[in-house]
């Protein structure tokens, strides 16, 4: 496995010689960033001659036949392909200086195509570091590579993110989602007149450097079909929610479906959430609960823990817990508080599935 370091420097030779190859091959069209007779551009670590012929004045000399690269650093990388498409008129430009009726992609449309090809590999700071180098030669270019990618920042979704629980949250919706996975199955619904739906939540960290994580709220059919999960909600923040407010639009959405249902072609479903399935951490934290190493854990029963290096639970013929015993918050050593999901009507106990991966696979198996 390369390390970092050399996994960048592949990736900016790559780059340089992608555009030595863009300048070569389409030098008549960009007359804005290389002079046909007499331009020659230097940058940091690359040079274009007015043939369009890229050289790497750190690394080693790009030239416009390809198999003069086998010897340069980063040549054993995949080389990036592009199939940007070339139309009959701009054939005919090569021979008519003037343009006739082409139109040939500029600079910019050609690099934010190649960037969105390769935004995983290409981030947007080795963006901005390219767009500073190639800034001086095309006044097309813009300075900031969201400017580039066209980036959409249109006020109705931003005043749609709700700053709630120590982060950011935004509701894609539970109908939305639904009629979304029925337009695929309409064949489905012609036996049944109901819809249940399986609920996911739980934490996903999204870099090694920050603490930045989200915590996406699911939602798949599983009745009268089984469709594909889909996304209900998002919620963004440094930490885990620090409360519920979060479920706010969740809860608010869910209840008026379950009242009114979702209409489809003219029909009208009934609506409900038939589970909740979550990891232990994400279910003490939508049920407001403690968590698992509290001595009154156990989801099923209401026995008391007890401490042997590690938390147990040695009673099997404790008192089993309900979903009434739940609501009424009887076990006072558990409860946190009221959970905003309790005003659903869902059993806080029967639908909550233990799930299977942490239990057995990752739990008693491993």
């Amino acid at each position: 496995m390369m390390s970092y370091r050399t996994f960048r420097r592949n990736i900016r030779l790559n780059v340089e010689r992608d555009i030595a190859d863009i300048l070569c091959n389409d030098s008549n069209n960009m007359s804005d960033v290389v002079n046909a007779d007499t331009a020659s551009c230097s940058t940091v670590g690359l040079n274009v001659d007015a043939c369009g012929v890229g050289s790497s004045t750190k690394q080693s000399e790009y030239e416009c036949d390809n198999e003069n690269n086998d010897g340069a650093i980063g040549a054993d990388m995949p080389r990036f392909q592009y199939d940007f498409e070339t139309s009959e008129s701009d054939a005919d430009d090569d021979d008519d200086d003037n343009g006739g009726d082409g139109t040939s992609d500029s600079i910019a449309t050609l690099l934010s195509q190649w960037a969105v090809k390769y935004i995983g590999s290409v981030s947007l700071t080795c963006l901005l570091d390219l767009l500073a180098i190639l800034k001086p030669h095309s006044s097309e270019l813009p300075r900031d590579p969201r400017s580039l990618l066209k980036t959409v920042r249109t006020p109705e979704v931003e005043s749609c993110i709700r700053h709630v629980s120590h982060g950011s949250y935004y509701h894609f919706g539970i109908e939305k989602g639904v009629t979304d996975q029925l337009r695929n199955k309409i064949d489905c619904l012609t036996c049944s007149n109901a819809i249940s739906v399986q609920i996911n939540i739980d934490g996903v960290p999204l870099f090694k450097s920050t603490n930045g994580q989200f915590w996406p709220m699911l939602g798949k059919i599983s009745f009268p079909f089984v469709s594909d999960p889909f996304v209900i909600g998002i919620f963004y923040g440094e930490n885990k929610p620090s409360n519920l407010d979060f479920l706010a639009d969740f809860v608010s959405e869910y209840q008026k479906l379950k009242e009114s249902g979702i209409a489809m072609d003219d029909k009208r479903f009934c609506f409900h959430v038939s589970a909740f399935i979550c990891d232990t951490p994400a279910r003490c934290l939508v049920k407001h609960v403690k968590g698992h190493t509290s001595y009154a854990d156990c989801e099923r029963c209401t026995v008391s823990g007890t401490w042997h290096d590690k938390m147990t639970f040695p009673d099997l013929d404790a008192p089993k817990r309900t979903n009434i015993a739940f609501d009424e918050m009887q076990d006072s050593e558990r409860h946190k508080g009221p959970s905003p999901l309790s005003d659903l009507g869902v059993g806080m106990v029967s639908q909550f599935v233990i799930d299977y991966m942490h239990l057995i696979c990752l739990g008693v198996v491993r």
